[in-house]
């Protein structure tokens, strides 16, 4: 049985250096504060992601046909990049023809275009001056190293924005599939059967 290789760990010598636009000495990202306004962006990205896992839960669940805490308990500690392969193999057992695959396939891309971007603002540290702000991401890619981006507030707020038309998409994808309200022909639906068009 083969070990698992250890995800390499970053040294001092590949310790990002930022230098002061004001005094050109290095910044020391533990100890500057990014700014008010990107703090509250990253608390709108935080908002909008957690809503958006709660809201791939709810898919999982409809998926599955069971109770919600079935779904929960399934879904515990798993990670979006799990819940979107569990959710899309879920999806394609209730929807097994081409018309209803493609509709999977195009919600699932759309949910996972805004994973990268969205992962990265969350987990990485941060450091700031002034209005500036950088974001330090460990990249444990065939070259490791660390990743410096700088971020503006409007760009953040620019990936809430994203992660919140994925939680329409899906909240859409469940009101046309999972709803229990009559649909437009004026029948009611069972959970799991598609809509029918008014004739």
């Amino acid at each position: 049985m083969s070990k698992r290789k250890a995800a390499p760990v970053p040294s001092e010598d590949s310790d990002p250096k930022i230098l002061s636009a004001e005094t050109g000495a290095e910044i020391d990202f533990l100890s500057h504060p990014i700014s008010a306004a990107h703090l509250q962006a990253l608390g709108d990205i935080c908002i909008q992601q957690s809503a958006l896992e709660e809201l791939m839960r709810d898919l999982i669940h409809r998926a599955l046909g069971t109770d919600l805490l079935t779904a929960h308990t399934v879904t515990d500690r798993m990670q979006m990049s799990s819940m979107l392969r569990l959710a899309k193999s879920l999806l394609y057992l209730r929807f097994p023809d081409g018309d209803g695959r493609a509709e999977v396939d195009a919600l699932m891309e759309k949910v996972s275009k805004v994973e990268p971007e969205r992962n990265e603002d969350i987990h990485a540290q941060w450091t700031g001056e002034g209005t500036v702000a950088y974001r330090f991401s460990w990249n444990r890619g065939k070259s490791p190293h660390f990743k410096v981006t700088k971020r503006t507030p409007d760009q953040m707020h620019e990936s809430a924005k994203a992660i919140g038309r994925a939680r329409y998409a899906i909240t859409k994808f469940i009101m046309l599939y999972y709803s229990k309200t009559p649909d437009p022909s004026g029948q009611e639906r069972k959970p799991g059967e598609p809509r029918r068009r008014k004739k």
